[in-house]
């Protein structure tokens, strides 16, 4: 009898052990495996390894592990795009961090510009000038209109950029909430979160209805907090951008 339960026990043992090898193949890390550091807020690429099937679209507007949410699915080369916020443990760890740590705040870039050279005309008799004043115009026009188009793509290209910085910001906002001012900030964002982003309404009026009931008391108690916490863990699961 004995040595039939330390069979069991034996088996029920390396069974964790084998899953939890299972769990540790799957990571993230860096496009050249060396080692980098992350700024929170910024957006990155990194690559995905693992070693049992795994449909990586799923993963597609969710989060991967404390600090990342995937805002972008390479199936091809087996990357990642994701947004870096404010590590929180109660969010799910799909797939580890290798190589990777995450650091400081990072601040917006300055904007390069370039300078164009005026082209010389050289002189010439008056035909050649004619010519270069022909050719000088149609080059005007055409440097004219695509600057246009140009400007077009470049303002539709930030007015994207802008919005899913604010998407961003919003979701960097769920992430980590832990007192009950941050939970009631949220709130305060709730027309921005319908504005800039494809949260489910349904949870988000759970949310509210939720935080309405408690919001005016004097002190929050346990069930209180483990009630919003529960609506909130909801929203973190589903897509948000």
């Amino acid at each position: 009898m004995i040595c039939f339960k330390l069979i069991i026990f034996f088996f029920l043992y390396t069974t964790v052990i084998f899953a939890d090898g299972i769990n540790a193949l799957n990571f993230v890390t860096t496009k050249d495996n060396k080692s980098e550091e992350l700024k929170i807020g910024s957006i990155h690429t990194v690559k995905v390894e693992f070693e049992k099937s795994i449909n990586l679209n799923s993963f597609q507007n969710k989060f991967i592990n404390s600090s990342m949410y995937v805002l972008d699915v390479k199936k091809d080369t087996r990357e990642f795009v994701v947004f870096v916020g404010m590590p929180n443990d109660k969010l799910p760890n799909t797939f580890e961090m290798k190589n990777i740590t995450i650091g400081k705040l990072e601040s917006q870039p300055p904007q390069s510009f370039a300078i164009l050279d005026t082209p010389y005309i050289e002189e010439g008799d008056e035909s050649e000038v004619l010519d270069y004043i022909i050719w000088g115009l149609f080059g005007t026009i055409s440097l004219v209109c695509l600057w246009f188009v140009g400007l077009y793509f470049y303002r539709k290209y930030q007015k994207k950029m802008i919005l899913r910085k604010k998407a961003a910001k919003l979701v960097s906002l769920i992430q980590k909430v832990e007192t009950r001012n941050e939970f009631e900030k949220i709130y305060k964002h709730k027309k921005d979160f319908s504005k800039f982003t494809k949260i489910d309404h349904s949870l988000l009026d759970e949310y509210i209805n939720v935080l309405n009931e408690i919001q005016y008391k004097k002190e929050w108690t346990d069930t209180d907090y483990k009630n919003i916490e529960k609506c909130l863990q909801k929203i973190q699961r589903s897509e948000i951008i």
